[in-house]
Parts: structure tokens; sequence; C-alpha cells
């Protein structure tokens, strides 16, 4: 991903989180294997935009708090606690755009800055949102399944059921959050985030 060059001929984003992707889970590996300083040189790298992969920057970074939650843990566990508050302060002091994968980081940056309260709030709206777009009904999935909407509406699923097990985690509600994710991943077996937090 770093190394062979890449045409982006209609400008997709799709390569640059498979980069992301690929940075965060190897220094999340490493993190738990008691290796903090390569682990913060991936999470740092998350942050790069690879001139081979032909993809910019764009205005509404939405890995940008995921990333720096697990920069201030690999800084955390190298002991430099200025560099991992300051990580945190800016997780979460990062915009609110409603529930989502992002806002599950901001509220563990939420609970490291000393703020519970707010971040269980946040996790609790994680729960309710998932939960409400599980109610959500396609009546026209089975109609236009033949059109790829039948998939569609798998994905979506999953990841309602995803966002209501982060809550759920969140909240240390690991029987509810596991139970979500398994949901999560019977509709969609690779859904990267199930598969990482559902262990």
């Amino acid at each position: 991903l770093r190394e062979r060059h890449f045409h982006n001929w209609e400008g997709s984003r799709d390569l640059h989180d498979f980069y992301v992707n690929a940075c965060l889970y190897r220094g999340l590996s490493r993190l738990r294997a008691q290796q903090p300083a390569e682990a913060l040189r991936d999470f740092e790298a998350a942050l790069e935009y690879p001139p081979n992969q032909e993809v910019g920057k764009s205005r509404g970074e939405q890995r940008v708090a995921q990333i720096y939650y697990f920069i201030g843990m690999a800084q955390a566990a190298l002991g430099a606690k200025d560099k991992s508050e300051a990580a945190f302060q800016k997780v979460s002091s990062s915009g609110d755009r409603g529930p989502s994968e992002a806002q599950y980081f901001k509220a563990l940056a939420l609970q490291k800055t000393g703020r519970s309260d707010e971040a269980a709030q946040v996790f609790d709206g994680l729960v309710k949102r998932g939960l409400a777009d599980l109610e959500q009904t396609s009546e026209a999935v089975d109609y236009f399944a033949k059109f790829g909407e039948k998939r569609a509406e798998r994905l979506r699923l999953a990841e309602a059921h995803y966002l209501a097990g982060l809550g759920y985690l969140g909240l240390n509600r690991s029987d509810d959050a596991k139970a979500q994710f398994k949901q999560a991943l019977e509709l969609h077996p690779a859904h990267l985030g199930a598969l990482t937090w559902g262990k």
C-alpha cells in the first residue's frame, strides 16, 4: 500500500480507508504485544496520505478521532503522559456529527480526560441510534434484490448492530455488546470493527 503506485481514476477514497485500517490494526497488534514504540509509528502513519495512492486529504476526515485515540494509547504505554493527554484532548474536543464509530472513540477519550458522564451519554446515544436503525425496514428490498439492494440492506443492518455494540461496550455491558457484534458478523462476516471488538 505504501510502495505500489495506484491509479485512482474515479477519485475513490476506499484505498485510503484500506491503508488506514492496515496501519491501525497492525498498530493494535503491536500495542497488545507490548511494542508501543512500533505501534505509535503505525498509528502516526495512518494520518498520512501516501502520494502513491493518489488520494487527497479530505475536509471531513472521519477517521482522525480513532487515529488520535490510538496515538494517545501508545503514548501512554510509552510513559509520555503529556503527549498522551494532548492526543485524548484532541479527540474529546472533536466535532459532533451524530452517532458513529468516531463518536465511540471520542467517548473513550472523554473517559480518559475525566469526563465519564459525558462519555456515558455518547455511549447511550450509540445504543439508541443502532437499535432505532434496526427497526427501520426497507419494503423494496426483496423486489429490487437483483439490483444489489438486498446486500446493501444487510450491510446497513450490520452497521446498526455494530453501532449498538459499540455503545454497549462503552457502557461495560459486554454480553450485550458481544451479542450485537455477533449479529453484525452474521450479516457481514468481514466487518472489521465487529471482528476486532467482538473478541
